[in-house]
């Protein structure tokens, strides 16, 4: 009886070890395997500003404004100006960018993606600052 004990002992610990291994294996394999990747986001607010005959323009149209800097951003030309700024091409450039409108504000949330933490940072400033610009010279 005292060996069936010994054997069912060494079998769990047998069992426990096997798991083990598969899991810190599946965690190395999916480690070495799943590429770094780092995202940058910066925070573009749009505000109503008074008009050329002493009026405001409405937060609702600078949400419209909003939506439109989005679209911007994501136009051919404007990717390949911005990555040429940051030193990249500009099909990468393009599957890096995320453009959306924070609901219920007139805020634009901009966002890059990179496998390198630099250039992410640099992307995403370097989209809110063209659109920044582009509000400027709207």
């Amino acid at each position: 009886m005292a060996a069936s004990t010994g054997s069912r002992w060494v079998r769990g610990l047998l069992v426990l070890v096997g798991i083990f291994l598969l899991t810190f294996s599946a965690s190395v394999y999916y480690a070495l395997t799943t590429p770094d990747e780092y995202s940058a986001e910066a925070l573009v607010q749009f505000r109503p500003r008074p008009t050329e005959n002493g009026g405001v323009v409405g937060a609702d149209t600078a949400t419209s404004a909003a939506a439109g800097y989005a679209a911007y951003l994501g136009a051919p030309s404007t990717i390949q100006v911005v990555a040429d700024a940051v030193g990249l091409p500009a099909k990468e450039f393009k599957d890096g960018i995320s453009a959306r409108l924070i609901p219920a504000t007139t805020s634009l949330s901009v966002g890059f993606s990179d496998g390198d933490p630099e250039s992410a940072a640099q992307g995403a400033n370097a989209l809110a600052r063209s659109a920044v610009a582009r509000a400027t010279d709207d």
